[in-house]
């Protein structure tokens, strides 16, 4: 999907309410060798975290959804996604390392899961963040 042109309309807090929550955490980060920006939006409760990654490649985005715990199995399949509705807002056209960013994210995704479990998430509000640099 593409991003939209228009400027995020934000005081530049972090707003997300995702799947009914809305005590999330926004980390942009810049892997060492990949010009992909990943976007953690996340919440960590000390055993389990969830919240969605927006992954930003020029003009070209992906919103992925994910949940963990402190459940180790060894066999599990990754969930498929459909995508019924994406929208992603920045502030600029291109970052680098130690940039703020600011914008804004509205989606619905359909997550099919190993067991057959289909499960809706949502998600949309304002989020702002430092991008670091992880190597």
């Amino acid at each position: 999907m593409m991003i939209d042109s228009e400027s995020p309309k934000t005081k530049k807090t972090t707003k997300i309410i995702y799947d009914e929550s809305d005590e999330f955490v926004c980390n942009p980060m810049y892997w060492k060798g990949f010009d992909t920006l990943n976007i953690n939006i996340v919440y960590h409760s000390g055993f389990t975290s969830s919240g969605f990654n927006i992954r930003v490649n020029k003009k070209n985005y992906d919103i992925y959804p994910f949940s963990a715990d402190d459940v180790i199995t060894d066999y599990e399949k990754p969930s498929k996604f459909k995508n019924p509705k994406q929208k992603l807002i920045l502030n600029k056209s291109s970052y680098k390392p130690n940039d703020s960013i600011y914008g804004y994210v509205e989606f619905e995704k359909i997550e099919y899961d190993n067991f057959g479990n289909i499960i809706p998430h949502k998600g949309k509000g304002y989020f702002r963040g430092k991008i670091e640099d992880y190597k």
